[in-house]
């Protein structure tokens, strides 16, 4: 969320970087969310908190991505 806020305020080119880099960033925290419930089930942990949140990264995700398209898709 960091990168979408620093983004807003930014000149073009750095905006765009930083308006692509933000769905790559929460990717990157649902696949580790990922990884961690693999390693916690396999454990015999509790796995089913992790699994949570990877399913809420993924929406953010999916959330994040729309939100970059229009800009990504329109040149000023």
């Amino acid at each position: 969320m960091a990168a979408a806020f620093v983004a807003g305020a930014s000149n073009d080119g750095l905006r765009t970087a930083l308006i692509v880099a933000s769905p790559v960033i929460v990717l990157i925290g649902a696949l580790a969310a990922l990884w961690r419930t693999y390693a916690s089930w396999r454990s015999g942990g509790r796995w089913q908190v992790w699994q949570g949140a990877s399913w809420f990264l993924l929406a953010m995700f999916i959330f994040f991505l729309m939100g970059s398209a229009p800009a990504l898709l329109t040149s000023e």
